[in-house]
């Protein structure tokens, strides 16, 4: 006779083992980068400085060494990495955290209000591309349709999805 297939192992289930960290907690996962909002703020201040304040080195015809500005583009992968998390995700979970989320918040702004600005560009592509992938942004066409259509029935046809019957029709004889 065979047994079920329950009892073949002993009928016990196998329980998932808890994984105990090193700070003693159970389960734990990452350790958050960020305990403190504020350092997280100035992490994110310290991004904005440096892609406004990127310098570059070109040589002039004289053959002497020019530094001009070139400020580099604010980009959420950008300011992930500074932050030094290894995708966006992690900056959306930050986000979810009552403390954190004003912070998150302003920073996507900034970075949105960034690409909106460049709008005015001579090749605003990219700029438009960004805001619809990351900004919610999207092509909206109105469409304005008029006119008048007549619709005819019979009375069986009416009944049948429950509209009134005219007066008159209502009262005619049946044939």
């Amino acid at each position: 006779m065979k047994t079920p297939k329950s009892s073949q192992h002993g009928g016990k289930r196998k329980h998932k083992a808890l994984r105990i960290s090193k700070r003693g907690v159970a389960n734990e996962g990452r350790p958050p980068l960020y305990d403190d909002p504020v350092a997280m703020q100035k992490r994110i201040d310290e991004y904005f400085r440096y892609c406004d304040n990127r310098t570059a080195d070109k040589t002039d015809d004289d053959g002497k060494t020019v530094t001009y500005p070139n400020p580099e583009a604010y980009t959420m992968a950008g300011l992930c990495h500074w932050l030094g998390f290894d995708d966006r995700q992690r900056l959306e979970e930050y986000q979810k955290k009552k403390a954190f989320t004003v912070i998150v918040k302003r920073a996507r702004m900034k970075v949105q209000s960034f690409w909106e600005g460049r709008l005015a560009d001579r090749a605003p592509v990219g700029s438009i591309f960004w805001l619809k992938n990351h900004a919610g942004y999207r092509d909206q066409t109105e469409h304005n349709v008029t006119g008048s259509f007549s619709l005819t029935m019979t009375q069986r046809e009416a009944k049948m999805i429950g509209l009134p019957l005219p007066k008159q029709a209502a009262d005619a004889p049946r044939k």
